[in-house]
């Protein structure tokens, strides 16, 4: 991605994100003063129940966004240090040589013009080392279900590699070579990256199960923070709803307009010339554009739910499903655990970070189709 690109999606995700904060202020703020209190004026209990279920929705939308960005880091594939994933000490030869390819000043004569066919072929007998010594159980930990698994003490996740000459796959070569049982070398940030797992331009990292970069949050959606994702859909698009009744209640009562000419009332070019012909208030105008904002609002909410609960059904990731892909064949409590955990219930009513996984996000038990991910 060219820097052009990368910093007209840096501004979208900046609108994005005020467009989130500033709404929640909104909806919270005309909630509280303005139109629960109009609907319950005559019932403190309605008016108490209300409030209660405003600050229900406002808190999960608020624990959820922030638990998005808490777990973003924990999906971030990162190798901890060259020692901790060594080969046997023939690898050596393998890094010192692809070193000198590498290195055209290292070279002279006739050995120049042979270095870029010398490297690719080098490069397929490292693959074919890796695939013939990955069964030593002091290097790697082997799966019944993948070629590689995940080792915790292999792989970290948390904060941003140091690019190294010394690691095992070379940095000379930028295209994604699969390297065993799906995992790849990864051609922008060079770290082995486990199936399912992609690289975001914007993160400048790979993540665990990516399923995409959420605009709203400033981060990617992966493994970790899906399920609080999911959430934060769910209660925005209730938010958005609440809102979007609270207001039209409130309009109902105090916009005369509404009884005159119907729904076309609700334009906001309409409600615009009502104004400046001085037949409505001020504030008339303002609840007008804040039942629009309120109705994209619930709109983009439920869309992005809706969407989402049709990935953890079908097990997929969004890349996944619009290459029509299903590597990860699962049951339907599989996909939900895998995304919610064992205790998904808890999840939709209060945010849980608390709450472990299913699986790692590395190793996928049925996982077929490995050359097509």
């Amino acid at each position: 991605m060219n820097w052009k690109a990368e910093t007209v999606l840096r501004i979208i995700s900046a609108i994005c994100q005020f467009y989130y904060a500033s709404y929640s202020a909104a909806s919270l703020y005309f909630g509280m003063t303005l139109t629960i209190p109009v609907y319950a004026s005559e019932d403190a209990g309605l008016r108490k129940s209300m409030t209660f279920l405003m600050w229900f929705i406002f808190l999960n939308m608020m624990g959820n966004f922030f638990c998005i960005i808490y777990k973003a880091r924990l999906s971030i594939v990162k190798p901890k240090s060259n020692a901790a994933i060594d080969l046997p000490g023939q690898a050596g030869i393998f890094r010192d040589t692809w070193h000198d390819y590498s290195s055209p000043a290292s070279a002279s004569g006739n050995e120049q013009q042979d270095l870029q066919s010398n490297s690719v072929d080098l490069l397929h007998q490292k693959e074919n080392y890796l695939n013939n010594n990955c069964n030593d159980s002091s290097n790697f930990a082997m799966s019944s279900h993948s070629a590689l698994a995940y080792n915790p003490s292999n792989f970290d996740t948390g904060a941003d590699f140091a690019k190294s000459n010394d690691q095992i796959i070379s940095h000379g070569e930028r295209s994604d070579v699969e390297i065993l049982g799906g995992w790849r070398k990864c051609k922008d940030c060079f770290v082995l990256t486990p199936p399912r797992g992609k690289h975001c331009p914007l993160c400048k990292h790979c993540v665990l199960k990516r399923d995409h970069h959420c605009y709203f949050v400033g981060h990617c959606i992966g493994f970790h923070n899906q399920r609080f994702f999911v959430c934060f859909c769910l209660y925005g698009g209730l938010g958005g709803l609440y809102s979007l009744w609270l207001t039209s209640s409130y309009l109902r009562a105090n916009y005369d307009a509404l009884q005159t000419w119907g729904l076309l009332a609700y334009m906001g070019p309409f409600a615009l010339v009502h104004w400046a012909l001085g037949y409505t208030s001020g504030a008339n105008l303002g609840m007008v554009m804040f039942w629009w904002w309120s109705f994209v609002t619930s709109a983009m909410g439920s869309c992005y739910f809706l969407g989402q609960i049709t990935l953890v059904k079908r097990g997929q990731t969004k890349w996944e499903f619009f290459q029509d892909k299903f590597p990860y064949q699962g049951t339907l409590t599989e996909n939900i655990q895998s995304v919610f955990g064992k205790f998904w219930p808890i999840c939709f009513l209060i945010p849980a970070p608390f709450l472990g996984y299913v699986g790692d996000g590395a190793n996928w038990d049925d996982l077929t189709g490995l050359k097509s991910l």
